[in-house]
């Protein structure tokens, strides 16, 4: 049962492949900066993209840090209680933009995530394993 279920729920999911590289909606200039108007952030170029299993994070020009996807383990940078549905857009990182963290790069593992500052100061979330 359990086989047919997985099999069902493949089938419903909508998945794409291109033969060419595509521009990213979500990520470019213009969608970047209608969320920073709203969310506060700063800056429209990316200067760092990384993605995790289920989950993406990238830092703009000016240090915001914006991350989408999965947050099971709390790995997107956003407060406790936000690890709902996942994010299909980027969300500007509130728990580090109001600290004062601007980030310089980014990586991401399986279930967490890495922010680098100018300063060389490391920020993590997520899973620890």
């Amino acid at each position: 049962a359990r086989g047919a279920r997985e099999e069902s729920r493949s089938r419903s999911r909508k998945r794409s492949t291109w033969s060419r590289p595509r521009t990213c909606r979500s990520l470019s200039p213009s969608g970047v900066i209608a969320r920073q108007r709203a969310g506060g952030g700063g800056g429209c170029r990316l200067v760092s993209v990384s993605l995790g299993r289920a989950h993406g994070v990238c830092v703009t020009q000016r240090g915001a840090v914006l991350s989408w996807g999965d947050n099971a383990s709390g790995q997107l940078f956003l407060p406790r209680g936000t690890a709902g549905a996942p994010l299909w857009r980027p969300v500007l990182a509130r728990a580090l933009w109001d600290r004062g963290v601007r980030g310089s790069s980014a990586a991401c593992g399986a279930e967490h995530s890495l922010v680098v500052t100018d300063c060389g100061v490391v920020y993590a979330a997520g899973a620890d394993e």
